[in-house]
């Protein structure tokens, strides 16, 4: 029972970040209609000037406005991802409402 309770619980969670996204998604969408631009973009591709994200081979973007870095070992919990950009770049983390800078490794 409790593994029930607990499967509901992480399903609970990606349903409502996949409707918090809702309009974003809609907006990539039709601009990948439109433009032809991927939904799913190596870090090369979003800042081609970065050469550190040019060497970053396990990390994405979804759209222009949400990195990826998924966990893939077994076993692993979390992993440290690089935030592209410059001075001016700011990155929210959507489940802490925190803020970092960009340019640097995260965990």
């Amino acid at each position: 029972m409790a593994l029930r309770k607990t499967s509901g619980g992480v399903f609970r969670k990606y349903i409502d970040l996949r409707q918090s996204i809702g309009l974003y998604l809609s907006a990539l969408f039709q601009t990948a209609h439109v433009s032809g631009d991927p939904l799913v973009r190596g870090l090369f591709y979003e800042v081609p000037q970065d050469r550190t994200a040019g060497d970053i081979a396990d990390e994405y973007m979804f759209g222009s406005d949400l990195p990826e870095g998924p966990v893939i070992r077994f076993g692993q919990c979390s992993r440290a991802v690089y935030l592209p950009g410059d001075e001016m770049t700011t990155w929210t983390d959507q489940h802490e409402g925190e803020k970092d800078l960009s340019g640097r490794n995260n965990c």
